[in-house]
């Protein structure tokens, strides 16, 4: 029987194919849920099958055993993403199948955007959360009823209800990720497809949020379109004690725009400077290019950041402004050369097969990543992601499974 009052929570990855480390990294968002957890005198846990090359059958194997030992009630916690969804479908029929009593709750990219059609999607879900839901799954775990929790997508009667997203304003209450759940040094060495100087390797968001409205894009859907930040000094003490605690040496801010206010990302840099760590840093997901000046860029490379990423997405004037880029071609080579003088590496990511692209397209997108001075480009097939535009004007038969 579940020990009176106690509360035991179970985070996961949904296990992917063997040996694939695309994203094998902390799963922060979890990190911060577990964190949470604790909060409300909670025990959590968090499982990446990644981590440990787990298939299926032995990721629900590590949740039977870690349930037969758990106090009190039983919660089963699950990201998704939505190229996850045919292996989130079956891992949740088998808890409900082997482990009845366990409270179902999925999270993350997937129904974020795909909102009350989730539970379609996933039908052994109990509940939901859309976009960030740190506000909401205390909430939930605390018995508060279902109208009340900001993000929850829930059933009731014969209908499945959502209910407004909550968006926290001050990131720095939400205090760190419980890292001692998911130490950096213990997942393999391939993060953000093997870009790294020094290891371990700590992923970090500075912000979130994204204000811009690119067609393709469904992070708004997660996070918000209002950019919200975390201190400077929250930063960096986050930065000191994974450094001191688990030997951290590199950092990957995450963040959809982390040049968002030049004035945060210069206070930053000085700081950092001043502590002399030796640690570097990169900013894999992109940044917008017209955010950097001269001066920063250099700021930047003196205090660490190595790396940089682009999205550029396309060559051709008309694509981009059918993606609703806001990207200034002609300034772009000179954004580039800029960056590459103050002595960090550029990579740029370009998407083919826009809707409505044609050859010519095609060819001005190659021409431009061949022309401009970048140490990597990466090219990806485009895919309608739910909640974006792109996904939300195709007919429901158009859609992918």
């Amino acid at each position: 029987m579940p020990e009176p009052g106690k509360l035991s929570v179970f985070l996961a990855v949904a296990p992917r194919a063997p040996r694939d480390l695309s994203n094998c990294l902390p799963p922060l968002g979890l990190g911060y849920l577990a964190a949470t957890v604790r909060a409300l005198d909670g025990e959590p846990a968090i499982l990446h099958p990644g981590r440990e090359d787990l298939g299926l059958p032995a990721a629900q194997a590590r949740l039977g055993s870690w349930a037969a030992r758990a106090p009190g009630k039983l919660v089963f916690g699950l990201q998704v993403f939505s190229s996850d969804v045919p292996i989130a479908r079956r891992w949740l029929a088998l808890v409900r199948r082997d482990l009845p009593g366990i409270l179902r709750v999925v999270g993350g990219p997937h129904p974020s955007g795909r909102g009350k059609d989730t539970l379609r999607d996933l039908p052994d879900a109990d509940f939901a959360f859309q976009g960030e839901a740190e506000p909401g799954f205390p909430l939930l775990l605390s018995g508060a009823p279902a109208t009340e929790i900001p993000g929850l997508i829930y059933r009731e009667k014969d209908e499945v209800r959502e209910n407004p997203q909550a968006f926290p304003g001050d990131l720095d209450r939400l205090g760190w990720p419980a890292w001692d759940l998911m130490p950096p040094a213990t997942f393999p060495p391939a993060p953000q497809g093997l870009i790294f100087r020094q290891w371990p390797v700590a992923p970090m968001m500075f912000t979130r949020g994204c204000p811009y409205a690119c067609t393709f894009c469904a992070g708004h859907t997660i996070s918000g379109k209002r950019i919200r930040a975390r201190s400077v000094a929250g930063v960096l003490a986050e930065m000191e004690m994974l450094r001191t605690r688990y030997q951290v040496k590199e950092f990957h801010f995450l963040d959809d725009n982390f040049t968002s206010d030049p004035g945060r990302v210069e206070e930053f840099c000085r700081e950092l400077l001043l502590r002399r760590w030796g640690v570097t840093w990169c900013c894999p997901n992109g940044i917008r290019s017209e955010r950097l000046t001269p001066e920063l860029a250099v700021l930047m490379r003196r205090s660490g950041c190595y790396y940089v990423s682009f999205g550029i997405e396309s060559g051709s004037p008309e694509i981009l402004r059918r993606m609703r880029k806001q990207l200034d071609l002609d300034r772009l080579e000179g954004q580039v050369d800029l960056v590459r003088k103050a002595g960090m590496a550029v990579n740029g990511f370009f998407l083919h097969g826009f809707p409505g692209e044609t050859a010519e397209d095609r060819e001005r997108t190659l021409a431009l990543a061949l022309r401009l001075p970048l140490d990597r480009a990466l090219f990806y097939s485009f895919a309608p992601l739910p909640g974006s535009e792109c996904w939300t004007g195709l007919d429901e038969d158009q859609r992918p499974d």
